[in-house]
């Protein structure tokens, strides 16, 4: 009984209901209707942005980080999606090594180098995190290519956005779901897999960028190119169920379907873009200029707008990016004068202590200096308010020592605060923030967000089983992105191992043998 697993990257649930409501996603209101549904709640889902890596692995993040990756042996930043931060095993490859035909396509943060017993593997066609065209065996793409064209969705365009951009975008991601879904149906109708999985990623980058119009000056555009902008979004999901269609008519009508998201999508409040310049603040304290604790190049590098950046590397290859980012990111500060630094994170903020014996030039010491500062942190950042409605900006800052022990495998990578800013307000509605301690940090009101991200992520996950064997129902409660993969290897009639650190949930496998010796059904 084949398994067909379709991931919305950042599908959020609520455009989900309300379009289904609107009769405009009959394939997904099919599933809705009949098929059994749940939440889904990461224990530390202050990391939504290593969600994937959860579902993936089956393993919490305490034993496997690498978002943003910080390296405390170089005193640098790594890019979160290289070969060496990638996987170490998703647990499809359980499944295929057991001897059951998997397909894999388009799956966030998981090279196909890693599966040498997955039978079909295409990587590239509408990922939203690595958008390296590759294939398991090679001859896989060209044929794809030949039979579909080049891949649609093209690499991220991180950064100030503009309303043409935006509409390309949109046909962009409308032409990514729309091929995607014809080339998943067509290997799924000439090929019998016992497991297929497949995310659609052209949600996620449209959930970022087309959730509304704030980033764009919407006077450039006509009355009628607004109107698509603003109705792009749905439409992505539409064409999206189009494809998910297509796909469940190829399958067979004794499919077991299992679709998903990992994290949602809402509005992006913009206040994490914020945090470097509050960390620098603090830094400073009102007795030092902020640029004191930063070396030459790291002032250069700030006058470099980002789009600037990112322009610049996305026409370098992805490993070349990865170098430098690694060599140059080292020296942008002066380290013997830079207690603590603002890691990269979103949508929450992250800070980072530079602690003696865990990074290469530490000049914290551990014990009650390292808590000390800690919670002088804490105090600071809550001390700042919007200059105009005198409203705090940060709801609460989490100690990751309060969450995990310091014993963890993970622990050295992981930061030690995560800054959660206001959902009450947004940074592009005001014109600046104050502290009465360390002064004000001003821009104007209405400027875009730096990201050029209308939409961000938000904790609400979930799934939506149906087929033979799932009775229609709503599971009370919700459960760890984590229990997916030992629940999705006990429907293979595999028992998971040691390994995962989920547990199988009760609606999914229920209907599976558990006696000793239960085939892996082909």
């Amino acid at each position: 009984m084949p398994l067909i697993l379709i991931g919305l990257d950042a599908g959020e649930i609520t455009i989900i209901e309300r379009l289904i409501s609107e009769g405009r996603l009959p394939a997904m209101a099919r599933l809705w209707h009949q098929g059994t549904r749940a939440g889904l709640q990461p224990r530390l889902g202050i990391f939504e942005g290593m969600n994937w890596d959860r579902w993936l692995e089956g393993r919490d993040v305490s034993r496997r980080y690498h978002y943003k990756v910080w390296r405390p042996d170089r005193m640098g930043f790594g890019l979160a999606w290289t070969k060496e931060y990638r996987p170490r095993q998703p647990f499809w490859q359980d499944i295929a090594a057991a001897g059951a035909r998997v397909g894999v396509m388009d799956m966030p943060f998981a090279g196909t180098h890693l599966q040498p017993d997955v039978a079909w593997n295409l990587k590239g066609w509408q990922s939203a995190t690595d958008a390296t065209p590759m294939s398991v065996p090679g001859s896989i793409m060209a044929q794809t290519e030949r039979e579909f064209g080049r891949p649609t969705m093209q690499e991220e365009i991180y950064g100030r956005q503009t309303g043409p951009g935006l509409l390309r975008l949109r046909s962009e991601t409308i032409a990514a779901a729309e091929q995607g879904g014809r080339i998943a149906a067509k290997a799924l109708a000439r090929e019998r897999f016992d497991l297929f999985a497949i995310v659609f990623g052209s949600v996620h980058r449209a959930g970022h960028y087309l959730w509304d119009t704030s980033q764009i000056d919407r006077t450039e555009l006509s009355r009628d190119e607004l109107r698509l902008l603003e109705g792009a979004l749905d439409e992505v999901y539409v064409a999206t169920d189009h494809a998910i269609g297509q796909m469940l008519d190829a399958a067979g009508s004794d499919s077991r379907v299992i679709i998903f998201a990992t994290y949602g999508m809402s509005k992006d409040d913009g206040w994490v873009h914020h945090l470097p310049a509050m960390i620098d603040r603090i830094a400073a304290d009102g007795t030092a200029p902020e640029d004191a604790k930063t070396t030459l190049l790291g002032r250069i590098k700030s006058q470099v707008p980002i789009e600037t950046l990112m322009a610049a590397g996305r026409k370098l290859p992805y490993e070349l990016r990865e170098k430098i980012v690694l060599n140059v990111s080292p020296h942008l500060r002066d380290w013997s004068k830079n207690r603590f630094l603002a890691a990269p994170g979103e949508p929450h903020g992250f800070v980072r202590i530079n602690l003696r014996g865990r990074e290469l030039k530490g000049a914290v010491e551990p014990g009650n200096e390292y808590e000390d500062l800690c919670r002088f942190l804490e105090k600071a950042l809550h001390s700042f308010v919007d200059r105009r409605t005198g409203l705090p900006i940060v709801e609460k800052v989490v100690r990751v020592d309060d969450l995990l022990s310091d014993d963890v495998p993970e622990r050295a990578s992981l930061p030690d605060l995560v800054v959660e800013f206001t959902r009450q307000a947004i940074a592009q509605a005001s014109d600046g923030i104050t502290s009465t301690r360390f002064g004000e940090i001003r821009w104007d009101k209405g400027q875009p967000n730096i990201s050029g991200r209308a939409g961000n992520h938000v904790k609400t996950a979930w799934y939506c089983a149906w087929g033979p064997g799932f009775a229609p129902c709503s599971e009370p409660g919700t459960f760890d992105t984590i229990d997916m993969a030992p629940s999705i290897i006990r429907m293979m009639g595999m028992k998971p191992d040691e390994r995962f650190d989920g547990k199988e949930i009760p609606a999914l496998t229920a209907s599976v043998p558990t006696e000793k010796g239960a085939a892996l059904v082909h």
